[in-house]
């Protein structure tokens, strides 16, 4: 269930339409699901209240946390570190992020 901040936010049609087509296997990244979503913007929020953003991604080899920024741009946070440098890189867009995804799945196939 989703806490009731992000109940009425407005996922990016990008997003909607990524999740509708299964394209959801992007290992190192993995998309979090409404538990995962809940418990990673609680501690967001906790943890950068500056920041309005809602988690979608997580890198299982990291700290790293894919956000939706409030005009659906696409903010990568490095979790737990000190406020002022969880977001070392700009927002992009969503298909920036999703085209920089795929090409950490290459690498990592690549390593494996």
């Amino acid at each position: 269930m989703l806490p009731a901040g992000l109940t009425d936010f407005a996922w990016p049609e990008a997003y909607r339409r990524t999740l509708a087509r299964g394209l959801v296997q992007l290992q190192p990244w993995s998309f979090l699901d409404s538990d995962e979503l809940a418990l990673a913007w609680r501690g967001l929020r906790e943890r950068y209240p500056s920041r309005e953003v809602v988690p979608f991604a997580r890198r299982l080899d990291g700290d790293d946390v894919a956000c939706f920024l409030p005009g659906g741009e696409v903010l990568v946070i490095h979790d737990f570190a000190s406020p002022g440098y969880e977001a070392p890189a700009g927002a992009t867009s969503y298909w920036e992020w999703f085209r920089a995804a795929v090409e950490d799945v290459i690498v990592s196939e690549q390593e494996a």
